[in-house]
């Protein structure tokens, strides 16, 4: 099995170089506010949930919060709507780490690199 990194903090942390086309940022959706702070932690965001697709070249192990889900291609996998935080374990060994939001019922595509 392949070593797991430890990673740190929040946003988006990126442990080696490269770009992805999705551009690398922490996205989040806009929507009506009611004036009360976001909570620090989305990921408990309960109702609907939304999708994920990845791919990644070379290839990636995939983490959603801690939770593996396997090599790339992750083709509609249901997860809680919500911020999300998105490991990818290069074949290559390089590690990269982005906090996606995902929206109840829409899937969330993103492709990746090292």
């Amino acid at each position: 099995d392949r070593p797991r990194r430890e990673q740190s903090g929040g946003g988006e942390t990126q442990r080696a170089g490269g770009a992805d086309d999705g551009g690398g940022e922490t996205q989040r959706a806009g929507g009506a506010d009611d004036g009360a702070a976001a909570s620090s932690d989305d990921r408990a965001t309960a109702g609907e949930p939304g999708f994920l697709t990845l791919d990644a070249d070379p290839y990636a192990t995939v983490q959603v919060d801690g939770n593996e889900l396997g090599d790339t291609p992750v083709v509609r996998q249901e997860v809680p709507a919500g911020t999300r935080r998105v490991e990818l374990r290069f074949s290559t060994g390089e590690t990269k780490v982005v906090d996606v939001t995902i929206e109840p019922g829409s899937d969330h595509r993103r492709r990746f690199t090292p």
